[in-house]
């Protein structure tokens, strides 16, 4: 996996994390706050092998609570079984589906809520892949959550 696709399918999870880690998941899906911390919380470096078998066990045993249940989800919990859906396919090596699914998931919010996130997200998805992890990076693509869970959260109501 090369490194710049990793860091952008990373950054694209983590700008889009916001619902996950900001709004309630419905108890029935079981799933533990502690593993949600850990999949979007950023690591000392990306292309640590441990770091990404823990990132992905992780992520098996959450998506795994899902396997043969039926979901009908509102538009909140809908961004987050699509998040949780880019963790799993990043942690099984496909960087590009979590900024695919960033761009696709802003475009969607525009479409019912009158935002502007799809521009936001592509000006964000370029940068982080032309640029390294800093905390001015993550604190901006964190900003971006932040937005996205005002828009959700208004748009949901």
């Amino acid at each position: 996996m090369d490194e710049r696709q990793r860091t952008a399918g990373f950054l694209a999870i983590r700008r889009m994390c916001g619902p996950l880690l900001s709004l309630p998941m419905p108890p029935s899906w079981g799933v533990p706050r502690e593993s949600v911390e850990f999949l979007t919380r950023v690591p000392a470096d990306l292309a640590d092998t441990r770091w990404f078998d823990r990132y992905r066990r992780c992520v098996t045993s959450v998506t795994s609570l899902f396997d043969g249940t039926e979901l009908d989800p509102d538009l909140i919990e809908e961004f987050q079984l699509e998040l949780l859906a880019a963790m799993d396919m990043f942690a099984s090596g496909d960087t590009g589906y979590p900024v695919r699914i960033a761009a696709e998931l802003s475009a969607y919010l525009d479409e019912v809520a009158g935002t502007s996130f799809a521009e936001r997200d592509a000006e964000l998805a370029a940068l982080c892949a032309s640029s390294p992890v800093t905390p001015e990076l993550v604190a901006r693509c964190d900003a971006f959550g932040a937005d996205l869970v005002t828009a959700l959260r208004a748009a949901g109501q």
